[in-house]
């Protein structure tokens, strides 16, 4: 996922945006027995996460990109579910 931005007005919550839009990325994986999520993400952003009750495993060296640092990480279902079992109601339409 890229940067998103919400006009102020809309009434919407970034927050609950941006968990939203983590439920329905991650929502294959979970429902998948042998998937696995891999990927680059900002060390802000992970953190966040790790908050939200992500588990990853840092797979590579972090690199440097526009002046972010952006760790490789990968996670299982077991890694993703702290946060699935939370959000994942969040998938369901609006």
């Amino acid at each position: 996922m890229g940067r998103f931005a919400v006009a102020k007005d809309s009434g919407i919550s970034t927050l609950t945006l941006f968990k939203r839009l983590m439920a329905l990325a991650v929502k294959p994986i979970v429902e998948d027995k042998y998937s696995y999520m891999i990927a680059e993400i900002d060390s802000k952003l992970l953190k966040v996460m790790k908050v939200l009750g992500f588990g990853t495993r840092q797979i590579g060296k972090s690199i440097d990109y526009l002046t972010s640092e952006t760790v490789p990480v990968c996670s299982s279902k077991r890694g993703i579910m702290g946060f699935f079992s939370k959000y994942g109601e969040l998938c369901k339409a609006a």
